[in-house]
């Protein structure tokens, strides 16, 4: 029984396995599942993190993201834009009140 490599042909007869495309560090996403929705991020390293209870602290971690939404049972990845960071704090007003 011959087993098939599911490659691509680099075009000297090697095949050649596509390596995911890990998201940049940091990424924020949301995590949608059948009855509840997670936001989360991926880490420097890969690893993916779900918030579960915001409150409480909660979160569920995996070595990927494939394996974080294998462990939910299924779901889909909305990819949120990343939170623009502020070199400096707002600048701060009295209300608008006149004095």
């Amino acid at each position: 029984m011959t087993r098939r490599s599911s490659g691509i042909d680099d075009g000297n007869g090697r095949l050649t396995i596509p390596q995911p495309v890990r998201p940049p560090a940091g990424q924020p996403f949301r995590l949608h599942l059948r009855h509840r929705m997670f936001n989360g991020w991926v880490t420097a390293d890969g690893e993916a993190v779900a918030i579960e209870d915001q409150e409480l602290g909660l979160t569920a971690a995996s070595a990927t993201l494939d394996d974080l939404i294998r462990g939910y049972g299924g779901g889909r990845i909305e990819w949120r834009l990343p939170r623009a960071q502020h070199a400096e704090p707002p600048e701060q007003h009295d209300g608008g009140r006149q004095r």
